[in-house]
């Protein structure tokens, strides 16, 4: 039986090894169902496969690698792997950054992830106060709220990311994917609220003319 090195969509887990089950032939069709566990996590995969001649088990080696003594190619994986986005209308460096630790928040790599969201959130926030020194992020947040380009709820919740966020840098032991999570979604909610909202707002407004 073949196997597939994919990226696992569940647990983010880098060229995973599937080993693959056979499933019900498509009538009428070269296409094959199958489907198979991650290493890591367990979770299944579902695949749809091209087998030239026989069924899957005549098709042997990484389904992963094209080439013609594998006998079958892959077309369609199911679930597909969530791909990392930014919020609309933030700089482009913040943007880059947030989309980088959303990969390495799917990976599980949590020390990276909280590194890459702080540094999205301090780009951001320096566009709005350009006057503050770049490593005082406490000042930064305060001076957002005080010209009331944030709420005081943000500004507590800012506050205490910023916090755990210095722990998840300094400290030896790793954050948790929650911490990490949790960083992600404020800092998205920043991005959202300072950028993309006040761009949507401009875009509709009525013409002058």
């Amino acid at each position: 039986m073949p196997v597939l090195t994919h990226d696992c969509p569940h647990c983010g887990a880098r060229k995973a090894t599937f080993s693959l089950l056979k499933g019900r032939k498509h009538p009428d069709s070269y296409l094959v169902n199958a489907h198979g566990s991650c290493p890591a996590c367990f979770k299944p995969i579902a695949i749809i496969v091209t087998v030239l001649t026989g069924d899957l088990d005549h098709v042997m080696g990484d389904l992963a690698e094209v080439r013609p003594s594998n006998n079958g190619f892959v077309v369609a994986v199911f679930p597909t792997r969530r791909q990392s986005m930014s919020p609309e209308h933030v700089p482009v460096a913040a943007a880059k950054s947030f989309i980088e630790g959303g990969d390495c928040l799917s990976d599980g790599r949590y020390t990276s992830a909280v590194a890459m969201f702080r540094r999205a959130l301090e780009i951001c926030l320096k566009h709005f106060s350009p006057d503050v020194d770049a490593w005082k992020l406490e000042k930064r947040i305060d001076k957002l709220a005080e010209k009331g380009l944030i709420t005081p709820d943000l500004k507590t919740w800012a506050h205490k990311i910023r916090l755990e966020g210095n722990e998840a840098v300094h400290e030896e032991d790793e954050p948790t994917r929650e911490a990490a999570t949790e960083l992600q979604l404020f800092t998205e909610m920043v991005m959202t609220y300072l950028y993309t909202l006040p761009a949507k707002v401009q875009a509709n407004l009525p013409s002058e003319d």
